[in-house]
């Protein structure tokens, strides 16, 4: 588990040895710790935790799963989202129509605050344009190109490819094109034969009458299927002031193009149009997974781009444990003749056993006589490895594990588990029915796997024609339940004395998840659309884990939950449920928490909560999940400009808003909650910092945090290395840089104290070594 402290508890002072000098890293030092209190109290002491305590797979709960993005409005359109076009395209990923009947709120910001102004559903998603099929531009005395295609590449696909011209002020020609219909496998490791330039147009310098050179002619395209190479040619272009020329791409007939937005359905209605800085969420949900009418030819095979869960990654054979000939491996439906799965409501009757611990959906595989094979197999991916490696736990002799799954069937089958090693971990078979049944297995492996090898992973197989339901896949270490801490975890963190443990868990999810997932039983979390579930981790398993080792939550919540769903985590925490009085209908979130053998609302439980909004909201690494769009919002009201680090202090005041709306927010529970922001050390200056700037359009938030690391990236260096040098700087660390920020932040804390919210407090959200 990763500690990461909110805040440094003591400071101490030191000199190198005499005469050695700051350049002279490899003497030795001596240093003094001084008595002096610095700080009387210092707040939290709390750490960051991203650790999927006790599961040893990443997925197996078979969630529906979701596609959720944010978008900023850059054009005025009434009943389209016109963004930035690789916000909707992701360069090239995606096809026409993949977002289509997506649901999307809109917000704008009033006079400081935001306000919902939308609900509608996607029409139709335009995710098709000219793209780049090279970084950089073809020399002007260069009218031949060379382009190979990536592994990942959809052979024999139909492309069209293109040249522009573009001058040295950036003004480009439209493109000249040739079509390929069948496009070679990825063959050759041979890079693209291109010696391309690097050339960013000076914008500014555009010409004001939209001067463009003239098109390049004659484009013709061809493949070498041997070598997998693409060639290009053109005639040349004849232009003052040319800078070369532009190699690009499409899936689709250039007269066909639809440009990139989406077209919203609810057209001539009284809902107002969209606006430039308007705030768009969307969100789609899906139980089943086809690469047609997805992803482009371009990320055709890349499978951590679209893929369906991987645990149902589905082969079909000939023979036991498919060892033998496989007649075809899938993951997207429609690929394999007489084969299919889906995300279904399961099948009744259900066990109230499994109503408590499932979700949404179970996995329905369906296996018919057409697939002519005789043997279907999923396959878990990696689980276990040897001691050599740290990437995977290794499983101990001294240790008992549990395998368990529900699984049924349409007629009564043999299932065969085997782990990849079986003289380590010996096979099992389970006799499925008809009938819901939940399967275990106890094992220990037969000895310690301490040798280079290969990675362990379990396949489950079974004979076809068949039509198989599972749900709830696990393993894990039976010293604890599944997804808690196991004893010695447990004591190290009732150990530490920390007073929060932040919910690294449940951000940083990509394509997000639903309110419905964040409150599921231990475990039972959505895929999100473009791989696993980012966590199996649920507020029950992680509140479980805090109460546990008595201490309190420092809940990161992601930003893209609805009124509906923020007023449901209310509920779900601060609710009473009595089963004698209240129904599952009227409150269906404390109904959920009461299932899990939770009966107290976790806001009794709990002395504290620290609350944020995503992670790093200032950090493009996060988006969409981020205010860091590189537009600004526009204030309605006023017409003024709102800064990216406005937005995220508006966006967590209307967050905060929509939670103290709720009825089980009583004074009490306010009384318990503190709201923080999370700024950035490199830009927070007195008032013109992310943070700071969030803040005072926040008065509900009290904290105002930074990252603290001693160096790294954070700090502007390298990553420090157990060397002389690497120890030096992080000695030296607080002298030449720590004392630097520290004081600006007091200097910022100080002008925070000059405005309306003088009771912000300072801290940092993480911190710890480089």
């Amino acid at each position: 588990m990763a500690v990461l402290f909110w805040i440094m508890l003591c400071v101490f002072s030191g000199t190198a040895a005499q005469d050695t000098g700051l350049s002279n890293f490899n003497a030795s030092g001596d240093f003094t710790v001084i008595p002096t209190t610095v700080a009387k109290n210092p707040g939290a002491f709390s750490a960051s935790s991203a650790y999927n305590f006790n599961s040893f797979l990443h997925a197996g709960g078979f969630e529906p799963m979701i596609q959720r993005r944010k978008y900023i409005v850059r054009e005025a359109a009434r009943d389209t989202v016109i963004t930035d076009d690789n916000a909707i395209g992701v360069y090239d990923t995606y096809v026409d129509g993949y977002l289509d009947n997506a649901t999307i709120r809109v917000y704008r910001i009033f006079n400081g605050k935001f306000k919902l102004v939308r609900n509608d559903t996607v029409k139709r998603t335009r995710s098709s344009g000219w793209s780049d099929a090279a970084s950089g531009l073809v020399p002007i005395n260069t009218t031949t190109a060379r382009l190979v295609m990536p592994n990942w590449f959809r052979p024999n696909a139909t492309m069209y490819y293109g040249v522009r011209a573009v001058d040295m002020n950036g003004n480009t020609s439209d493109a000249s094109y040739g079509m390929l219909s069948n496009t070679p496998l990825p063959v050759s490791s041979t890079p693209n034969q291109n010696a391309l330039n690097h050339f960013i147009p000076p914008v500014s310098q555009k010409s004001p009458n939209n001067t463009v050179p003239p098109v390049p002619n004659d484009v013709k395209v061809s493949a070498d299927m041997s070598t997998g190479i693409i060639t290009l040619t053109w005639s040349a272009v004849s232009w003052s002031t040319l800078a070369g020329y532009e190699l690009v791409q499409s899936y689709k007939n250039p007269e066909q193009l639809l440009g990139y937005g989406l077209d919203l359905t609810d057209t001539g209605s009284g809902q107002p149009g969209l606006l430039p800085g308007d705030i768009v969420f969307l969100e789609r949900k899906t139980y089943t997974f086809s690469r047609e009418g997805v992803l482009a030819p371009r990320v055709w095979n890349t499978l951590q781009v679209g893929k369906n869960p991987s645990l149902l990654t589905i082969t079909l054979c000939q023979q036991v444990g498919c060892d033998g000939r496989r007649d075809g491996t899938f993951v997207f439906n429609g690929e394999v003749t007489g084969a299919s799965w889906e995300l279904v409501k399961h099948p009744e009757p259900v066990p109230l056993e499994l109503m408590k611990v499932a979700g949404e959906t179970c996995a329905h595989i369906s296996v018919s006589s057409s697939a002519k094979a005789v043997y279907a197999s999923v396959a878990s991916g990696g689980i276990f490895a040897s001691t050599n490696q740290s990437y995977y736990p290794t499983p101990l002799p001294s240790r008992k594990y549990k395998l368990s799954i529900w699984m049924r069937s349409s007629t009564p089958v043999t299932v065969m588990a085997d782990f990849s090693m079986k003289d380590l971990i010996a096979p099992v078979n389970f006799s499925v029915t008809p009938t819901w049944t939940k399967f275990e297995y106890t094992f220990s492996p037969a000895y310690t796997y301490n040798i280079s090898g290969s990675v362990i992973s379990l396949t489950f197989t079974w004979p076809v024609p068949a039509e198989m339901y599972l749900d709830n896949w696990r393993i894990y270490d039976m010293a604890a339940d599944l997804l808690d801490a196991i004893p010695e975890d447990r004591q190290a963190l009732q150990e530490s004395g920390l007073g929060f443990l932040r919910t690294h868990w449940l951000i940083k999810s990509s394509w997000g998840y639903t309110m419905n997932s964040l409150t599921n039983p231990a475990g039972v979390t959505e895929y999100q659309a473009n791989g696993d579930p980012h966590t199996l981790h649920t507020l029950a398993s992680v509140l479980r884990i805090m109460a546990n080792a008595s201490i309190n939550p420092w809940l990161q919540i992601e930003q893209y939950f609805d009124e509906a769903e923020l007023l449901g985590l209310v509920e779900y925490l601060a609710a009473p449920y009595d089963p004698s009085k209240d129904t599952p209908q009227q409150k269906p979130y404390a109904y959920k928490r009461f299932m899990q053998n939770q009966t107290q609302p976790y806001t009794d439980v709990f002395d504290k909560f620290i609350y944020e909004v995503s992670n790093e909201n200032w950090n493009p690494m996060f988006c969409p999940w981020c205010w860091s769009f590189g537009w600004n919002g526009v204030d309605n009201a006023t017409n003024t400009t709102v800064s990216n680090s406005q937005m995220y202090g508006l966006w967590q005041e209307y967050t905060i808003s929509v939670l103290k709306s709720s009825p089980y927010w009583t004074s009490s529970v306010d009384s318990k909650f503190t709201f923080s922001l999370g700024g950035w050390a490199a830009s927070d200056d007195k008032y013109t910092g992310f943070g700071p700037q969030a803040a005072l359009v926040s008065p509900n938030s009290s904290y105002s945090t930074v990252a603290g690391y001693n160096g790294g990236w954070d700090e502007g260096e390298t990553p420090a290395v157990p060397d002389n040098e690497g120890f030096f700087k992080a000695l030296s660390f607080t002298e030449q840089d720590a004392t630097v920020h520290a004081l600006n932040e007091y200097m910022t804390l100080q002008n925070l104290s000059k405005t309306q919210h003088a009771h912000y407090n300072l801290g940092t959200y993480e911190a710890g070594p480089g």
